[in-house]
């Protein structure tokens, strides 16, 4: 969809860690502050990126690449 996507919009993909809000309250001790995730997302889409990543995301994004399955156990594990 993302290629479809792309001819005729600009795509850009954001991935957070757990943002602290009340859906997700309770759900861990590392999470993002709302006014992070929408720094992070607004310094990201200021640059012209198309893929913006933080905190440990970008270590599971480069883990995903050399072993998808270590990836996908910690996801369903987090």
């Amino acid at each position: 969809m993302r290629y479809q996507a792309e001819s005729r919009r600009r795509v850009v993909t954001l991935t957070l860690p757990l943002v602290d809000t009340n859906m997700t309250a309770g759900r861990g001790t590392r999470e993002m502050s709302a006014e992070r995730a929408a720094a992070v997302a607004s310094d990201g889409l200021a640059r012209g990126s198309v893929t913006i990543d933080s905190g440990a995301v970008r270590v599971l994004r480069a883990l995903n690449q050399v072993a998808p399955a270590v990836a996908a156990r910690v996801t369903r594990n987090s």
